[in-house]
């Protein structure tokens, strides 16, 4: 069972409605929980990760910079999605041997930030915006 929590301070609460009816579902009694992986992204982060993505797939439409699929021989427009799919998975891949956002440490993704950010200026000639909220990775 996976439930969702909320720290602030020494307070711990469960992240929504649904995660409550699961914690209602435990048993009176003592738990011990294993944090793996206490350098990955909060949802916080992970909407700033999504919002720069809307951003730059916003930049690259308004520059004329297209997706060109070799199916449909068309060019489809970018959201997102294929901002993260295409841009940000496909970098992290060949830098970080990694397959999703969610294995990034909060100093990789600064790198990969980094190398976006230069990559799209020198080739696309895009500046673009910094990432929201940086400041979310320092917490």
């Amino acid at each position: 069972m996976k439930i969702n929590i909320i720290k602030q301070g020494i307070s711990i609460s469960p992240a929504s409605e649904e995660d409550m009816k699961l914690l209602d579902k435990l048993s009176d009694a003592t738990y011990q929980v294993d944090f793996k992986n206490l350098d990955s992204r909060t949802n916080q982060q992970n909407k700033a990760l999504h919002l720069w993505c809307k951003q730059i797939a916003y930049l690259l439409n308004k520059a004329g910079f297209y997706l060109e699929t070799s199916i449909l021989r068309d060019s489809i427009e970018w959201d997102m999605q294929l901002v993260k799919e295409h841009l940000i998975k496909n970098t992290i891949k060949t830098i970080f041997s990694k397959t999703s956002t969610t294995q990034l440490t909060k100093k990789e993704l600064n790198e990969l930030i980094e190398v976006i950010t230069a990559g799209l200026s020198a080739r696309a000639k895009i500046e673009v915006p910094p990432f929201p909220n940086k400041e979310l990775w320092h917490n």
